[in-house]
């Protein structure tokens, strides 16, 4: 397979390239290293894909070095048409992690830990993809209404 970058100008193109023409092959790991600085160490990592629409790619990316505690948790967000990284952002949790957006704006969420009542809530946050910022307010909303994104909670 040849590959060539989409766009020369952006030193970090070249984790992107097109097949034949058809096919749009993303290296995770050259996108990963432009993204997210801190991951240029040796560490253990997992991606996921969450969702694509309307050209926009969304992963969770999560890795684990062994010279720090714990986990460190991304939503990267990205556009393989434009070889575009549109943000690379800090998530404190990803449990039941979910994204969904348009051409304008994405939102994403995650289940909180439990409260009271032993139940938990969606917090839910706001992302303009034409002003590159996340909206000022969240939205919490009960557990009660569903588990899981995409099939108790549309």
């Amino acid at each position: 397979m040849e590959c060539s970058a989409i766009s020369a100008a952006a030193s970090w193109a070249s984790w992107i390239c097109t097949a034949l023409g058809t096919t749009t092959v993303v290296d995770t790991r050259k996108l990963v290293l432009e993204a997210v600085e801190d991951s240029r160490a040796r560490h253990k990592y997992k991606m996921k894909l969450l969702y694509y629409s309307h050209g926009i790619v969304s992963c969770s990316y999560t890795m684990r070095r062994s010279d720090q505690p714990g986990h460190r948790h991304w939503l990267l967000v990205f556009d393989p048409r434009r070889a575009e990284i549109i943000v690379a952002h800090s998530l404190e949790s990803v449990s039941k992690l979910f994204v969904r957006n348009n051409g304008r704006f994405l939102y994403y969420g995650t289940a909180s830990s439990a409260n009271y009542d032993s139940f938990g809530q969606w917090v839910i946050y706001g992302f303009d993809l034409t002003t590159r910022t996340l909206l000022n307010d969240q939205l919490a909303i009960p557990a009660a209404i569903g588990t899981d994104v995409g099939s108790t909670v549309s």
